[in-house]
């Protein structure tokens, strides 16, 4: 009866801010992940779901997270993991939630929470020595996504689905990830209402609407409320407004373009035209989809647009180091009609004078029955546990106590607040981020790292078009990449 309510609730509220035009949106068929919808939490409070777990002490016992880091890219704070941890109050509504939600689930429990760092480019070695020594130095891995394939084929995770009291089915377990990462119905990794690094890794786009109106082009967001908003007629509008502004017959940093994008975006639009290196059998068996027909003429699409310099800038490829920035100054500046995203990103153009809107990445055609709205695997983080660890009953309990109360307090946080409110600026924004994070997904290979198939993005800084040939010259290595993870993940036992 709960979890009807819950839905109930869920359904009203979607409708509720869907309410100001336009038909329902097209979206997963399934709808997978409608219980971390934003803006739920908040209306449901009075008839949240509880999690099932018996009363324990643990006697003080020190919980440790092992948190990957990325101070060594440069510092982004916007990466930083502020959603696990923190030392008390300071009036900032994210620390403050994340603190009084830990204070509530240590006292619970009698534990006490810490966490540890290691940067990107050691910390799986350092999972490594600590797992092969058999040290138990921490209890939960927050880990980069494209390190699974690493961590879990060469078996330094266990399966959480041997965690004591943890309900997968519940709506503070990602769904999306659940379906999408697991292999052979064993998960070395997911996300939950705990964290919020990967919200912040949901790839989208911003749009310039001065740009917009000043060309007359037409609604992006009617388009994606109608189904209509495909890769071409995204390339369409992008074609249209892209400009010599200086007259110096060459496109530059003065001048205006249709699309910001960097390498990672590839992958991004390919996701988003339901193209992806690899997927699951009905075995939940990896198996790789990156050439098909269809698949090529996906890749096609996308080169046609990122590989006109007349229409498309390349910032990472172009701008150097400090292309982030340069990027962000550019869009502010009303030289760019479309640009790419992180979900984080958007916070950094709160600031901006003109109006912009947020969309998802386009889908390849009308009869795609869903937007796919992929989480960047090198800017994310993912949950997992150790083989070290084998307190399942404790560790289970814990997280399940975690994710549940971090579904009615940081996650309302961060969407409600951070998203909603302080980010997105019209509610047809809003409504598309509803779209965006009902429709999260994740390339399985592109976060195994199958073969090195996930480097094709590399091939739009080479402008090589070629990726038939890429594919030929890897795929003998995917597969065997494939076999090797299958086997090591088939020898893990449930508990």
């Amino acid at each position: 009866m709960k979890i009807f309510i819950i839905k109930a609730v869920c359904v009203f509220t979607v409708l509720t801010l869907l309410s100001c035009g336009g038909n329902g949106p097209q979206g997963s068929e399934e709808r997978e992940n409608a219980g971390l919808e934003p803006g739920i939490a908040e209306d449901a409070a009075a008839e949240k779901i509880l999690p099932e777990l018996p009363d324990r002490d643990f006697g003080g016992y020190g919980f440790e997270y092992f948190i990957w880091d990325v101070s060594e890219w440069g510092g982004n704070e916007a990466q930083y993991h502020r959603d696990v941890y923190s030392e008390g109050e300071t009036g900032e509504i994210i620390n403050d939630e994340v603190f009084r939600r830990n204070v509530k689930i240590e006292e619970r429990y009698n534990i006490t929470f810490s966490q540890s760092f290691a940067v990107v480019s050691q910390y799986e070695s350092q999972v490594r020595r600590a797992v092969g020594a058999g040290a138990a130095d921490f209890d939960v891995l927050l880990y980069q996504m494209a390190s699974m394939g690493n961590l879990a084929g060469n078996g330094y995770l266990r399966n959480v689905y041997d965690l004591q009291y943890t309900d997968f089915t519940k709506p503070w377990w990602e769904k999306n990830s659940i379906k999408d990462l697991s292999i052979a119905n064993k998960l070395f990794g997911v996300n939950s209402a705990i964290t919020l690094v990967d919200k912040m890794g949901a790839q989208a786009l911003v749009f310039n609407k001065d740009i917009l109106r000043d060309y007359s082009l037409g609604d992006p967001y009617k388009m994606v409320i109608d189904g209509t908003w495909t890769i071409d007629s995204f390339g369409k509008m992008a074609k249209e407004v892209s400009q010599d502004l200086n007259g110096d017959g060459k496109m530059g940093l003065e001048d205006l373009f249709g699309l910001f994008f960097i390498r990672d975006s590839m992958s991004s639009f390919s996701n988003g035209c339901d193209a992806f290196i690899a997927k699951k059998d009905g075995s939940d068996h990896v198996v790789l989809t990156f050439e098909s027909e269809r698949q090529y003429s996906v890749y096609e699409k996308i080169f046609d647009i990122f590989l006109d310099t007349g229409i498309a800038y390349n910032f990472l490829r172009n701008a150097g180091n400090d292309w982030q920035n340069i990027m962000n100054n550019m869009f502010q500046a009303n030289q760019g009609l479309f640009m790419w995203v992180r979900i984080r990103e958007c916070e950094s153009l709160r600031s901006m004078e003109t109006p912009f809107g947020i969309l998802p990445v386009p889908k390849y055609n009308e009869q795609q029955n869903r937007y796919y709205s992929s989480i960047n695997p090198y800017t994310s983080t993912i949950l997992g546990v150790p083989v070290s660890n084998t307190e399942m009953e404790r560790t289970g309990i814990i997280l399940e106590a975690l994710a549940a109360e971090s579904l009615y307090t940081v996650q309302p946080a961060y969407y409600d607040i951070t998203l909603q409110t302080k980010v997105a600026c019209d509610i047809e924004s809003k409504k598309m981020l509803f779209i965006i994070y009902d429709n999260v997904c994740y390339d399985i290979g592109e976060i195994l790292g199958l073969g090195n198939l996930n480097e094709y993005v590399y091939l739009v800084d080479q402008e090589n078009r070629n990726i038939a040939s890429y594919y030929e010259k890897n795929e003998a290595k995917a597969l065997a990449d494939i076999e090797k993870i299958m086997e090591i993940v088939l020898n893990v036992g449930n508990s």
